[in-house]
């Protein structure tokens, strides 16, 4: 990277040094010497705040948004409207993610760079959850969801810039699989938690929105940063926008693949997960109730599935390379989309789920300390850590859109699952054209 990404006098500037691992390495070293707390404390923050936003996103996205969207536009409309929720709302997300990392980069605050934007976020994902419980309408869930998108993006970014910055590489998937277990684990009930509030949303709403608060407050309590303010003015030694260095990224080989692999493997994970309700009702004939029920089991059966994986995954990541469990990911949640489609009976499909999120935590496990292994920019973690979570963002858009199209298309889930598995494979494929990191 040229010259313009580094400022040797700020006090808590990463070390830049050549792009690629090298330099990610250095930056967040320097990082962790600099800290005033210890790696203990960074997890517990870390397992906070990651497990209480995990259960407020589960239990809405899988649950309390589509029994809201009936409730807005009815049974017959539900499809075409779960569509245009969460695509247009991921949409927002796509363009805030790498903004909002960027613009941390340059925040100068007395809580430092990324604190600000955690309780932003999480502010605005409270008022999110509180508008999808007050509010029936369609258009106002729209808004709702764009907003909860645009602060889950807040929220993720201030988290996963930890990683890269605060943790040595020796320990990254050590803490990934701590911090997992914390998370899925939590994640487990949240379907139930959602279920549990069918008949009362606007209760259920508010609490999803208290959790996203606590977790942000903890965060900043547990594991504060050092101030960012010494740093002088934001941006003080940087050029104006470029277009070109704000993508430069996506220049680095081993980035490109990596993000493409995750984008192709979670395309596969979210033709499922965003459906699940809708599937089971179509898939088993049951009402929504049954529906919501089946869902939550699939999903805490799964998600237990999950939590193994990723908690294995991450320190055996560190001794055994990140790509290994990325590849087995990918293959066993092919074959686990593809299990669903053998069976028309709810208990065999818990076992189908459960190959799915099984393949998903593999990889999972091992894709945010693959990222942090090639971020190839010491300077502008912040903006590289938001074009990643895109290979996150962008297939929870365009999953509901496809899933809509192939339906249309095809008449059945059965295609979905198809074209699922398929991408799950071209995600390892990805994978394997990464060079010179494990």
């Amino acid at each position: 990277m040229s010259d313009e990404h580094t400022d040797p006098a700020a006090p808590d500037a990463p070390i830049a040094d050549s792009p690629g691992t090298d330099s990610t390495e250095a930056a967040g070293e320097a990082e962790r010497q600099g800290d005033r707390v210890g790696l203990p404390r960074i997890v517990t923050a870390l397992a906070v705040v990651n497990a209480l936003t995990r259960v407020a996103w589960v239990a809405t996205a899988t649950i309390l948004l589509p029994v809201q969207i009936i409730a807005a536009v009815g049974e017959a409309n539900k499809e075409t409207w779960i569509g245009i929720i969460t695509t247009v709302g991921t949409a927002v997300g796509i363009v805030f993610s790498p903004l909002v990392g960027r613009w941390s980069d340059r925040t100068r605050s007395r809580l430092g760079r990324r604190a600000p934007w955690l309780l932003a976020g999480a502010a605005g994902a409270a008022v999110a959850y509180a508008m999808v419980g007050l509010f029936t309408q369609s258009i106002t869930l729209l808004v709702a969801w764009c907003l909860q998108q645009a602060a889950y993006m807040a929220i993720t970014m201030a988290t996963n810039t930890v990683l890269p910055e605060r943790v040595p590489l020796k320990k990254r998937g050590l803490v990934t699989g701590v911090t997992a277990l914390v998370a899925v684990g939590a994640a487990l009930t949240a379907s139930f938690i959602g279920a549990a509030f069918i008949s009362n949303v606007v209760v259920g709403m508010f609490l999803m929105g208290g959790l996203c608060l606590v977790g942000a407050v903890c965060f900043v309590v547990l594991a504060p940063m050092r101030s960012s303010k010494g740093l002088g003015a934001a941006g003080e030694s940087r050029k104006g926008f470029s277009f070109a260095d704000f993508v430069s990224a996506f220049k680095n080989r081993n980035y490109r693949w990596m993000w493409i692999g995750i984008a192709c493997m979670t395309l596969a994970y979210q033709f499922i997960l965003s459906r699940a309700v809708y599937f089971c009702q179509a898939w088993f004939d049951l009402e929504l109730q049954a529906a919501a029920d089946t869902t939550a089991a699939a999903v805490a059966v799964g998600g237990l599935a999950q939590m193994v994986a990723m908690v294995a995954v991450g320190p055996l990541s560190d001794k055994l390379g990140r790509r290994p469990f990325m590849y087995a990911g990918g293959v066993v949640q092919a074959g686990g989309l593809l299990f669903v489609l053998t069976t028309h009976n709810p208990g065999v499909f818990l076992g189908a789920y459960s190959v799915v999120c099984l393949g998903a935590g593999l990889f999972m496990g091992a894709q945010l300390p693959l990222a942090a292994d090639v971020l190839p920019d010491g300077q502008d973690f912040g903006q590289d850590i938001g074009f990643y979570q895109l290979s996150n963002q962008l297939p929870q858009m365009l999953a509901p859109a496809l899933g809509t199209l192939i339906l249309a298309v095809s008449g059945t889930y059965a295609a979905m699952m198809v074209v699922g598995a398929v991408a799950s494979l071209l995600g390892v494929v990805a994978i394997v054209r990464i060079k010179g990191v494990r």
